[in-house]
């Protein structure tokens, strides 16, 4: 499971060296994901003072896909369909059923 934020309309996700995992839905919201929903995502340090500055977090994961953090640590984020989160999550779907019809037999 990995995580991201978004401040100033970017995604934010540390970057491999920070010592997270190469996850895999991660790595398709890099190469796939973002562009297909017109997405800017940056790898970059991320402290947890940076916090406050983001108006928006979600998990990534093989299992859940894209989830939206609602809060953490007294700190609320932005949740719903007017969202980084929602638009990314729906790329997402479409890669996947676009992928599927691809490769159907």
């Amino acid at each position: 499971m990995n995580i991201a934020f978004v401040r100033d309309g970017e995604v934010l996700t540390p970057p491999l060296s920070a010592g997270i995992l190469a996850g895999v839905t991660r790595g398709f919201l890099l190469r796939e994901v973002a562009a297909r929903a017109s997405v800017v995502v940056r790898e970059t340090p991320l402290r947890p003072e940076d916090l406050p500055g983001f108006s928006e977090a979600f998990l990534l994961s093989t299992t859940k896909d894209l989830t939206p953090i609602a809060s953490t640590d007294g700190l609320g984020f932005r949740v719903g369909a007017d969202t980084h989160t929602a638009r990314l999550n729906q790329a997402f779907g479409e890669f996947g059923r676009d992928y599927a019809a691809a490769h159907a037999e």
